[in-house]
């Protein structure tokens, strides 16, 4: 691939492999024992060639000797275009012989600008995309607030002229203050993936005891469920503080505990593990419910991407696309065991090295 040009001490061609003819277009009749700085190198560079001979034949130094560099060539028909240069200068009969291997690059250069506009414009596009998702997340907030607002003054206007046991208006004024919450945790899920994917993210980890943190959490917001059932916490090993950063830890236990009920309608209790050993910590929330199709599952973390066993239940399939980003901003990993009809079970996997 390599074009092998060899110089004598001024500047005359002495060799002209076939692969130059190739790249130059000069046959190596045309330019045998012709001076090389005016066959091949741009005029702008001809001037610091020869000297750049003359400095090395005068000291020894040679910068650009032994080493590959890139610079533009010129062809025959007058064109320039890149190439990877080296130079070894070769010590013959107290004379200097100096022999080039040239490549041409010029695929490979304009696959490199080809390569740095895509990512400039994926970037642009990636720019674009979180702007108009926190505008729309944001433009959502609007209107959200202002239907909840007079919801709660209708609300309050029932109750005050004694209406507000009436079924049928109780039943509408909870099924649309259903709707705005699932519309405001959409708009949340959808403004967190926006700053996961900008880097618009801070995250702080601290030390934590886990157990602690779990049943706190717990405690805090699954204590009540309508159908009486609870989150059995197990845990094994020696307990140990580990390096969360809590409010994002937060959402991963909320996300999978809350998906843990919701697809369990009717069956056991889901369970928290938390399993301890030397190594390392496994976080493990496990249901008893519909499971996940076998076909699914390898898109499950996928945003916006749904089960499709998961018919009507309320979801945005996004939930877990972001549990896997912020459980990989810890450096941990995640998988999913899951069979159809009998349950689901995540594990998140902590090093403790």
């Amino acid at each position: 691939m390599d074009a092998i040009i060899t110089i004598d001490e001024d500047g005359l061609v002495q060799e002209w492999n076939d692969q130059a003819e190739e790249i130059f277009g000069h046959s190596k009749a045309e330019v045998m024992n012709k001076s090389l700085s005016t066959l091949i190198i741009p005029e702008k560079f001809r001037d610091a060639h020869e000297r750049g001979m003359k400095h090395f034949l005068a000291s020894g130094e040679g910068p650009v000797l032994n080493q590959r560099i890139e610079i533009h060539a010129e062809h025959k028909d007058g064109s320039y275009f890149p190439v990877e240069l080296s130079i070894v200068p070769v010590r013959m009969n107290k004379r200097y012989l100096f022999s080039a291997f040239v490549r041409d690059i010029t695929m490979r250069k304009k696959a490199e600008g080809d390569m740095e506009e895509a990512l400039r414009k994926q970037t642009e596009l990636n720019d674009l995309k979180s702007r108009l998702i926190s505008m729309t997340s944001h433009e959502f907030r609007t209107p959200l607030t202002t239907i909840q607002s007079n919801t709660d003054l209708i609300s309050f206007i029932l109750e005050r002229e004694n209406v507000g046991s009436s079924a049928i208006l109780t039943k509408n004024i909870n099924r649309i203050n259903f709707e705005i919450t699932r519309l405001n945790n959409m708009v949340n899920d959808i403004l967190m993936a926006g700053k996961l994917e900008s880097g618009n993210f801070t995250f702080k980890p601290a030390e934590v005891n886990m157990v602690t943190f779990c049943d706190e959490l717990i405690a805090q917001s699954f204590a009540y469920q309508k159908d009486g059932r609870t989150v059995k916490v197990a845990v094994t090993g020696e307990a140990r503080d580990i390096m969360i950063d809590k409010s994002i830890y937060s959402h991963i236990i909320t996300n999978l505990l809350s998906n843990a009920f919701k697809y369990s309608e009717g069956k056991p209790s889901p369970e928290l593990h938390l399993n301890f050993s030397d190594n390392e910590m496994q976080f493990v929330v496990k249901d008893y419910g519909i499971g996940i199709p076998y076909e699914d599952q390898e898109r499950l973390f996928e945003s916006f991407y749904r089960a499709g066993n998961a018919g009507a239940i309320n979801g945005n399939g996004m939930g877990l696309a972001i549990v896997k980003q912020f459980v990989e901003l810890h450096n941990a990993d995640i998988k999913l065991f899951s069979r159809e009809g009998e349950g689901t079970e995540i594990t998140i996997i902590h090093s403790l090295d």
